[in-house]
């Protein structure tokens, strides 16, 4: 489990912004110009593990003693994606148990505005728990293009402001949302970055969809 958790992870480093002193212990929230988590300001560690839901799902007892043993004291958080591939093969196939999913509400799979809720509730809030437990931070990753609904702006935008809702509800503190992963701003054009208006209007209106949700949630994404 060890070795094969570790040939999936990556290390990112992110330097973060600050905390109001008044969060819980593995609280995450912004105060001016530097992130805390609690009371301490903090140059914060991430490591990527892209499928560890998948693999929490599988070996639970098994990634919360990789994580204790191998990760706490050393890092700060982990960085996931709740939309994750099965394979990379064309055409790509996505988890079926994948946070969000292509249809709209089904209650006989308890699927709720695109996302579904038996994963949310029995997959990604224990990880959440066991995370907080641990005084770790989540970077959420969501992206348009691994969201598992055919690239869906409509769809995608529904189902990122149902989880914000429902982080919310429950009170989750240590998570912050990354709206998108290695989103391009810039059009090339014979070499030349050229500004890609369309682009940065879908981005606008998932930073509004969290932020309109839930205005203390810490939103970011990364720019290639």
């Amino acid at each position: 489990m060890t070795r094969t958790l570790r040939k999936l992870v990556t290390m990112s480093l992110v330097a973060l912004l600050a905390v109001p002193t008044n969060a819980r212990a593995q609280a995450l929230t912004v105060d001016g110009g530097a992130f805390r988590v609690g009371g301490e300001k903090k140059f914060l560690t991430f490591m990527s593990a892209f499928a560890a839901l998948r693999f929490y799902r599988e070996q639970r007892t098994a990634v919360e003693q990789f994580i204790t043993t191998e990760l706490v004291g050393r890092f700060d958080g982990l960085r996931i994606f709740p939309n994750w591939f099965i394979t990379y093969d064309s055409p790509v196939q996505y988890d079926p148990n994948a946070l969000m999913t292509t249809v709209a509400n089904d209650p006989s799979r308890n699927i709720v505005n695109h996302v579904q809720m038996d994963i949310f509730n029995n997959q990604l809030m224990p990880f959440l728990t066991f995370m907080a437990s641990k005084n770790m931070v989540v970077d959420l990753s969501f992206s348009l293009t691994y969201a598992g609904a055919n690239q869906n702006v409509e769809s995608f935008i529904v189902g990122l402001e149902h989880v914000t809702r429902e982080l919310k509800l429950r009170g989750v503190s240590n998570v912050m949302i990354d709206i998108h992963n290695e989103i391009s701003l810039f059009f090339n054009c014979s070499n030349l970055a050229v500004y890609n208006p369309l682009t940065d209007i879908t981005l606008f209106r998932a930073v509004r969809a969290v932020k309109k949700t839930d205005d203390t949630r810490i939103v970011t994404m990364s720019i290639e």
